[in-house]
């Protein structure tokens, strides 16, 4: 009996061991190799220039999944994304009154083969009581909101938060509205817009003729300028007010639409009087625009022209997912190239391989 008992206790004690020692091999990391890293990037760049050389369609899912899933093991997948100054769609939403869903939708039209490509939007309204603010949901899952109005958010409200997200993951918030002194200086609303109140006067508060600012094309506020002159061209603006804000940061490249005159007295005396403006990276790699309340249309469709190239603009940050497979091991490749057979479009195509395991 004793016997027997310690034959059970042996064995009871190898498989310890054995599981001890097991255990060990268990626990060791998953080596990682520089050399693994570099062949997945090579086999990208090279996937990239041979497609780009075939002529592939970069927005069709379906030819773009067929070619590279060809190329790939079953081991493998991708993801792939595209950047561009026009988004292949654009998701909107217009929170403003019912009575102006329907005009604004009517300007975000489809864009048939601009620069080769088809672009869409899709819009749709709602209003401020009415809006949701849960990131992912209905509405913060559009690629840019419209404002129409002063919004009345807060900083540090949950709303607020919210919208800071939101930025922060390359969406744009565009703002048409005439503004107060509390509105512009409202903390949230200043460090979304970049605007503040300016404490200078005007020379003429009935003048109402406004032209573009003059900034270099290697700057970003020349997008949506770059952009209105393929959708209009013409620059002989009406029908605004006198606005009396100024970029918070004093950065005269943020203002595109400008009266075409000064302030005059106080400390912004000799500055452009802003009648629209843009931010970037707001929140990391948001874009924001603001654009005073003149009427729409306007002459010849021009302010609704600007509103839209606004639109567009805060939009373009945000990259265009292709396909976006999850992998565990995976690195990525970029090619660059230049859509030009309507507007001077640089396009960037990223593409990464990776293990699924």
């Amino acid at each position: 009996m004793r016997k027997g008992f310690f034959h059970v206790v042996e064995a009871l004690i190898v498989i310890m061991l054995v599981f001890l020692v097991l255990s060990q091999f268990y626990s060791i990391p998953r080596p990682t190799h520089y050399w693994s890293e570099t062949k997945l990037r090579l086999m990208a760049q090279d996937l990239l220039d041979t497609m780009e050389e075939k002529g592939v369609d970069w927005f069709d899912f379906v030819e773009v999944n067929r070619t590279i899933s060809e190329a790939l093991p079953p081991t493998m997948g991708f993801a792939l994304e595209t950047t561009q100054s026009v988004r292949p769609e654009t998701k909107v939403l217009c929170v403003c009154p019912a009575t102006k869903a329907a005009y604004l939708e009517s300007i975000f039209t489809t864009m048939p083969n601009f620069n080769g490509v088809t672009r869409t939007f899709t819009f749709t309204s709602t209003t401020l009581e009415g809006m949701d603010f849960t990131i992912g949901g209905p509405h913060l899952s559009n690629d840019v909101i419209l404002f129409w109005g002063y919004p009345g958010i807060t900083s540090g409200s949950p709303e607020a938060q919210s919208l800071n997200e939101y930025l922060s993951m390359g969406n744009g918030i565009i703002e048409y509205a005439n503004l107060s002194e509390a509105q512009a200086g409202e903390t949230w609303h200043q460090e979304t817009f970049n605007l503040r109140w300016a404490d200078s006067l005007s020379v003429r508060p009935d003048y109402g003729y406004a032209d573009f600012n003059l900034i270099r094309p290697d700057e970003k506020s020349y997008g949506p300028i770059k952009l209105y002159n393929y959708f209009n061209g013409d620059d002989n603006f009406l029908s605004f007010g006198y606005e009396k804000v100024y970029p918070a940061d004093e950065r005269e490249n943020k203002i595109v639409l400008r009266l075409g005159m000064m302030y005059s007295g106080g400390s912004d005396a000799g500055r452009s009087i802003p009648l629209a403006t843009v931010n970037w990276g707001v929140g990391g790699k948001g874009r924001t625009a603001w654009m005073s309340n003149g009427t729409l249309p306007g002459t010849d469709n021009m302010n609704a022209d600007l509103l839209k190239s606004l639109v567009i603009w805060a939009a373009a940050e945000k990259p265009y997912v292709v396909k976006g497979d999850v992998m565990a091991e995976n690195s990525k490749s970029s090619l660059r190239k230049v859509l030009n057979q309507d507007m001077y479009e640089p396009m960037r195509i990223d593409l990464m391989l990776g293990y699924h395991f």
